[in-house]
């Protein structure tokens, strides 16, 4: 997934009990962080419950005001703790862009051709 500046991604994650493997609530809200080459982000989007016992899903906003910026690369990671044990994992990694996808199609044959002077040789 390679989002642009100013669109929203949703993840969604499970917490599950070590011993057993099953679903469980986490002991409090899991923390999502965000690091931009390799540095953290100031800012932390909140997961929410909104399903059975151990799902959350977050809400990340690309955003230039959340110190989002276009050709930087991402990582989205969580941690959370059930039944006193604490775990962690990557949610995804990604460049963000500077144009949305449905505008990657703005390109015609006549803006390649106005370019320049094209030779075809064989």
């Amino acid at each position: 997934m390679n989002p642009a500046l100013g669109e929203t991604i949703y993840y969604v994650f499970w917490t599950h009990t070590a011993s057993t493997g099953a679903r469980t609530a986490a002991d409090s809200t899991p923390v999502v962080e965000i690091l931009e080459n390799g540095s953290a982000l100031a800012y932390a989007p909140v997961p929410t419950a909104p399903g059975p016992a151990g799902q959350y899903q977050v809400a990340v906003v690309c955003s230039a005001a959340n110190g989002f910026e276009a050709g930087k690369s991402y990582a989205v990671s969580v941690t959370a703790t059930v039944a006193a044990i604490s775990g962690g994992a990557v949610l995804d990694n990604f460049i963000l862009r500077t144009k949305t996808i449905d505008a990657l199609n703005d390109i015609t044959a006549a803006s390649v051709w106005a370019e320049g002077t094209r030779t075809l040789t064989s």
